[in-house]
């Protein structure tokens, strides 16, 4: 099961969501060092959708967020 915010100002942190529909599903919250696995779409987060997020795989952010 992935993690879907109906409010804002929430804070998700250490998570993995694996083979859901929506990894991450957020608008205005605090997502930071999370991991998303196979869900059909890993991420949508305010404007972003698919399987990339700011600071996803690659990046030298160690707060990133990240999708394999």
């Amino acid at each position: 099961m992935g993690a879907h915010a109906t409010r804002t100002d929430n804070h998700i942190e250490d998570s993995s969501y694996t083979s859901a529909d929506r990894g991450i599903d957020f608008a205005r919250n605090i997502i930071i060092r999370n991991t998303c696995l196979g869900n059909t779409i890993n991420w949508v987060i305010a404007a972003i959708s698919g399987s990339s997020a700011p600071s996803s795989l690659g990046s030298g952010d160690p707060n990133g967020n990240f999708s394999y």
